[in-house]
Order: structure tokens, then sequence, then C-alpha cells
């Protein structure tokens, strides 16, 4: 892949996707090693990447494209134009990736796309372990959190990188940012108290005056499988009784929660179905 980069020096826009679980074991790296962080960002021959994208469906233990990347000797892209980046987050070392790729990329990056890969319903990251990223400079921030139960966990890693920037007196330059839900991620909107966290903070200074809108879309399934998996009881241990909340509902009271967006008309919650 370097040798197809190195030869294409006019590309911009590459996308490497995986389809399926994957193992990959090179630029001396296997599924343990730790990002090699250490070196000095330098231009080097090949392509000036304007738009990266580098998705997975599935969880991987190496990203062995993104550390290339990273790494001076092997690969020779240049990411000191990046303006988007699009990246998969199953694993610490993949939140230490991205820290790094924001801090060199930080005088021209401006998009940023997430998706959040829950390896396991069971299963999640110490957020105490995972790096507070620099985003001041970015626009525009999409998270994609289709599976699992940790959405709200990641949003909490959010609220904490968009404290960093609060406590540098740095001027963000947040406009837009969107989140996508999977439909088994929404069992009380009302009960995590980071969505309130969330309000607040792109409501309040100095977020406040640029930031522009919050849209959130949650996923529906299909009507054969909403009674299985998109319901929840709203009286439990009724007896004799038993309704089901749908979609349409936790859509509302997940709005419920933001009220100072909605006040100054800068939240969009929509159902969108798979």
């Amino acid at each position: 892949m370097c040798a197809v980069l190195q030869g294409s020096p006019d590309l911009e826009r590459p996308f490497v996707h995986h389809t399926g679980a994957m193992r990959v074991s090179m630029f001396n790296g296997d599924e343990t090693s730790q990002p090699r962080l250490d070196h000095t960002h330098l231009t080097r021959r090949g392509p000036r990447i304007r738009d990266l994208s580098i998705v997975s469906r599935y969880s991987y233990r190496c990203p062995a494209f993104i550390e290339a990347i990273l790494d001076t000797k092997p690969c020779p892209v240049s990411i000191e134009k990046l303006r988007r980046f699009a990246f998969s987050l199953s694993k610490t070392i993949d939140f230490q990736h991205l820290a790094k790729m924001l801090r060199l990329t930080s005088a021209t990056l401006r998009v940023l796309s997430l998706t959040f890969n829950c390896p396991s319903a069971w299963h999640s990251l110490p957020l105490s372990g995972l790096p507070i990223v620099r985003i001041g400079h970015l626009r525009k921030v999409a998270f994609m959190v289709t599976s699992g139960r940790d959405g709200v966990h990641y949003l909490q890693w959010w609220i904490q990188s968009l404290g960093r920037v609060i406590q540098s007196d740095q001027t963000p330059a947040l406009r837009v940012m969107d989140i996508e839900l999977g439909p088994s991620l929404l069992r009380n909107p009302a009960s995590q108290p980071a969505w309130g966290e969330f309000d607040q903070i792109l409501s309040s200074a100095p977020f406040d005056e640029g930031f522009r809108m919050l849209t959130i879309k949650v996923q529906k399934r299909s009507p054969e499988d909403v009674r299985e998996e998109n319901t929840l009881p709203l009286f439990p241990g009724t007896p004799g009784a038993r309704s089901w909340e749908n979609t349409e509902v936790r859509a509302r009271k997940l709005k419920a929660q933001f009220p100072r967006l909605e006040g100054k008309s800068r939240l969009s919650v929509k159902v969108i179905k798979l």
C-alpha cells in the first residue's frame, strides 16, 4: 500500500475500509504493540492527504496503516494538509492514535468523524485510561455508536475533551455536531446525566456564540424487530398490565434532556429507519 501511495503524488482522498475481521502484522507491529508516538512529524515525499478515512465495521487489533502514517519511515504520506479524518475506535490504542493525529493536524483539520465499535455488549473501555484529545480547532464532529452499551460512556470522554478547551481559554471552532445512536442505546435517556452536562457545555461560553446545531439520529429497526429489540416497559412490575415505549417516545425523552439548546433552536433529534 505504501508503494502505491508513493506512486500517487496527486492522491488526496484515500479510503481504507475493513469489511471483515482481520489480523495484520506489519511495519514491525502486532496486535499487542503500543503505538510508536515518539517521532518527529516531518514532511515526506508522496501525496499530501486532505481527506482520510480509516473505518472498520468490526473491532481490529492492529491499525497498521495508521501506524505507518504516523511513522516517518515506511509510509510516504504527508498529513500536513489534512482537513477531514474518519476513524474507527475499539481499543485504547486507537484513542492514542487519534490523539496523535489531532495533535499533528491541528493547523488544518476541521472535520472529524468517529465510529465507536464495541467488541462486546459487556465490554467497556476504561474512561480514566483514554487520552483527552485536542479538539479546539475542529468545526464539525460526527459520532456513530450503533452497538453495545457504551454510547454515553464515550460521550463522557468527549465532554472531558470539551472541558480541556474551556480550561485553556481557547476560542473553539466547533459549529456542528452529529450523533447517531443504535436502537439499543436509549433504554432510559433521562437516567443519563451526561446528556444534561453536554447540553450545558454547548450552550454556554465559550461554545455558545459559535455553535450552531446538534443533530442526534436514533436508529429504528424494522417493525418485526421492534417488540424484541426496541421496546421498554413503561410501568415495570404493574400487575396485569404491560405497555411498551417505542423509539419515537425515547427520542422525545432524549430531546427533553437538552432544554438549553432546544430553547436556542440548536437541537434536532430524528428517528431514522435502518
